[in-house]
């Protein structure tokens, strides 16, 4: 899986970025959420599940408790209504790509943006996208925030930046990571930044 050089990449190149949230059981990535921002649209896609949580091992056990209670808050048992199946998650994946473009993307912007995520790198290469991935972590010297500082900004939990309805509160009295709101504050600090790297130097006085 050969990956673009993204210091060679700018924000006006990237169509989309993507999020998910899930678990890790018996090896093997469950999605239960994709949330994705373009300059069309941000939004989330829910996923349901079919994890018995008796029939886990305890290690799985204690990661999808740790992941409910002090994480992104997304229960097992919890079913969004018309959610779709973890097998639909690579044609999932290629309608938000093509949903996401218009007459300039089709030139020009067509990377799909992801923060350091194995798992998001992982159902991009199965959707047969990997070839289009940018670690967003990577455009700048300075780093991305990172999931903990996400939680912690004080517009989190407000207005556009509400966690989507799949999320429970957590033990922690943190408010839970969602994929969708994830998305839309990389973006931000992409442009951000983007924009403060174009910027002129400072010209010495003479």
């Amino acid at each position: 899986m050969a990956l673009i050089n993204a210091k060679a990449v700018s924000f006006n190149e990237i169509r989309v970025i993507i999020c998910v949230n899930g678990y890790t059981v018996k090896n093997e990535f469950v999605v239960r959420e994709i949330g994705f921002w373009s300059r069309n649209i941000n939004s989330v896609i829910p996923f349901s599940s079919r994890i018995t949580y008796n029939s886990l091992s305890s290690i799985d056990k204690t990661t999808i408790n740790y992941l409910l209670n002090a994480h992104h808050g997304i229960g097992i048992k919890k079913q969004p209504n018309n959610g779709l199946l973890p097998s639909e998650t690579c044609g999932v994946i290629k309608s938000i790509y093509h949903m996401c473009s218009d007459k300039f993307d089709d030139s020009k912007r067509i990377y799909i943006g992801y923060a350091d995520d194995l798992n998001a790198l992982q159902l991009l290469h199965k959707a047969g996208l990997s070839h289009l991935a940018i670690n967003v972590k990577k455009l700048f010297e300075i780093e991305p925030p990172s999931n903990a500082k996400i939680t912690e900004m004080c517009h989190y939990g407000k207005g556009i930046y509400s966690p989507c309805s799949l999320h429970e509160d957590l033990m922690n009295q943190m408010p839970p990571l969602c994929a969708k709101v994830k998305s839309l504050i990389l973006a931000e600090w992409i442009h951000e930044h983007s924009i403060e790297k174009i910027k002129p130097l400072p010209q010495e006085n003479v």
